[in-house]
């Protein structure tokens, strides 16, 4: 009888003959099953990424046994084959990544990642300018030589800098911007060595029910209301508040558990303050015989004594032994269901009614000698706005505190605040691209010009950064008093270690 799992090693190119050849013939596969023991196929939304755990028949004892040709680096297929209409699906294609042995032992060890591990394990600095979501993850994939899949229709513009990132962290960012204007989630997986996107509860497992009368051998259930948001605050890139949407229904029950977003221009504000409200979260796991479409990002039906209805997989573990094959699934029930998410949706977002956008001057790629000069008395109400307020990112609050106080007048300074941009690096780097960034010369310093510090310890440029006051003193901040935005009275020297090395001429664009 043929076994339903297969597992086949895809043998590599030899020579220039071969690679000639590559359009008109298919690499030969190199059966393992019958080595095979037992495999663990698993995957889960946090980690994009789906893993193929498996143990071969291996002695070094036996000098008649020929023991498998399996190494590091080597690809393999591991395959379903329906046992009634005999199709056969690709469950997972990787590379072997670790494999281990035990003196003695009749049995080696091997583990293997789908090609998402490259993504993963691979930083890039990539700036996406004005490019739909999927685009974005068609640039990014294209970098490591991934062909896409099927990709959904994300046609929502994004506008970032992926600065030292992983590709699969850019992914998810890309991803967050059709997030926050359809109030969907989305998940990564490969297929046949393509990247595919599914929209989270969209994608069913089909014509297939987890019951306690038929497949489930176990569940169990728990609730939670550690991750819940039930109001959100939007603020511009001023810090200024342009409106709130709350979660009543929670507030009343639960107490007020509030988070800030940031607004993005590009969106609607209501629609981004939705994606980040969270309700009452549902934890269950289940023990079933297995179904090969049950993996994570996919959802599945259940009827059971607690689980009625329908839940999406945040993670699968599925365990094959012979023709045997079971799976333990990680479920999240959000109360987003039919009526409450309905009513979320329909929330009203209270819009503040005293909110005035922050004043804008013109910007220029340059900084000529007649540019146009932010006034002074906008320059002092915009650092007024944030004189005592609290950065949440620490030794890296100097940038964001700058660029969110100055970008009520520069717009180099809003973009970098938009953009998420925290690093004194990177900070620089794109002043430098605009033309903002000059060498430090008091006769060129005006009031509401960021200036950069280096230190004479520490040879490594762009350490720290303040706005300029006009007056020998500036506007800065320290991590050393929990991020606090505050005014440096007198004098812009930072100490014996600190020199100023670089003005951006926010005061001019």
């Amino acid at each position: 009888m043929m076994k339903m799992f297969q597992l086949q090693r895809i043998n590599k190119k030899t020579n220039t003959e071969d690679a000639q050849t590559e359009g008109q013939k298919k690499p030969e596969n190199a059966d393992l099953t019958g080595w095979l023991i037992c495999a663990t196929w698993s995957g889960d939304v946090e980690q994009a990424g789906r893993r193929l755990e498996f143990d071969l028949s291996y002695t070094t004892r036996d000098k008649s046994w020929q023991n498998p040709e399996l190494e590091l680096g080597d690809e393999v297929l591991f395959i379903h084959i329906d046992d009634k209409t005999q199709q056969t699906v690709h469950l997972f294609q990787g590379r072997i990544f670790g494999r281990s042995r035990e003196s003695g032992s009749s049995v080696m060890r091997f583990t293997a990642f789908d090609n998402i591990v490259y993504l993963a394990k691979s930083r890039i600095t990539k700036k996406y300018t004005n490019v739909t979501v999927a685009d974005a993850i068609r640039q990014t994939i294209n970098d490591f030589s991934i062909p896409a899949g099927t990709i959904p229709d994300l046609s929502v513009t994004c506008n970032f800098i992926a600065d030292d990132i992983s590709a699969t962290e850019a992914i998810k960012q890309a991803l967050s911007y059709q997030s926050a204007q359809d109030g969907k989630g989305y998940h990564i997986y490969m297929t046949e060595g393509k990247l595919n996107v599914v929209c989270m509860n969209d994608q069913v497992a089909e014509d297939f029910l987890i019951s306690d009368v038929t497949n489930l051998t176990g569940a169990s259930v728990s609730e939670s209301v550690e991750d819940m948001v039930s109001k959100v605050i939007v603020v511009d890139s001023a810090g200024q508040t342009k409106g709130e949407l709350p979660n009543q229904t929670d507030i009343d029950r639960f107490g007020l558990i509030q988070a800030i977003c940031k607004a993005d221009p590009k969106q609607d504000d209501a629609s981004q303050a939705r994606a980040m409200l969270k309700t009452v979260a549902h934890d269950m796991s289940i023990r079933a015989i297995g179904h090969i479409q049950c993996i994570a990002g996919f959802s599945v039906s259940v009827q059971e004594e607690q689980l009625k209805g329908q839940f999406f997989i945040k993670s699968d573990s599925h365990k094959i032994e012979g023709n045997k094959h079971l799976m333990e699934l990680h479920l999240v029930f959000h109360k987003l269901l039919d009526e409450q998410k309905q009513e979320l949706d329909s929330a009203s977002y209270n819009a503040n009614p005293d909110y005035v956008p922050p004043a804008e001057t013109e910007s220029t790629s340059s900084v000529p000698a007649g540019g146009a000069m932010a006034g002074s008395s906008v320059v002092d109400a915009c650092m007024a706005n944030f004189d005592g307020t609290v950065s949440p990112y620490g030794s890296e609050g100097c940038v964001d505190r700058a660029t969110i106080a100055a970008a009520g007048y520069s717009p180099f300074a809003a973009q970098e605040y938009n953009n998420g941009v925290k690093g004194c690096d990177q900070l620089r780097a794109d002043a430098e691209a605009q033309g903002l960034a000059i060498p430090y010369d008091p006769a060129q310093l005006e009031k509401g010009d960021i200036i950069m510090y280096n230190r004479y310890s520490k040879p490594d440029p762009n350490w720290h950064v303040v706005v300029y006051d006009g007056n020998g003193g500036c506007w800065g901040n320290s991590s050393h008093v929990y991020g606090c935005f505050h005014h440096y009275e007198g004098s812009i020297d930072m100490g014996s270690d600190y020199y100023p090395a670089t003005i951006i001429k926010t005061s001019r664009g």
